[in-house]
């Protein structure tokens, strides 16, 4: 990805045979095939912060 980013082109338009730009492909078919239009419903503050304390923060 970072060699895409250094390039100004996307992972598919830089090497579209990579595991990432394969993964890109099925989200956006995924999209493009989903009929369940859900609007997510924001976290509070607290349930955040409850997630937090049970997983811990990536450093």
């Amino acid at each position: 990805m970072q060699k895409a980013e250094f390039n100004k082109k996307t992972v598919t338009e830089f090497d579209p045979t990579v595991n990432q730009a394969n993964e890109y492909k099925m989200l956006g078919q995924k999209m493009m095939e989903n009929d369940r239009f859900v609007i997510p419903k924001p976290m509070t503050m607290d349930e955040l912060e409850s997630m937090v304390v049970k997983y811990g923060i990536c450093d």
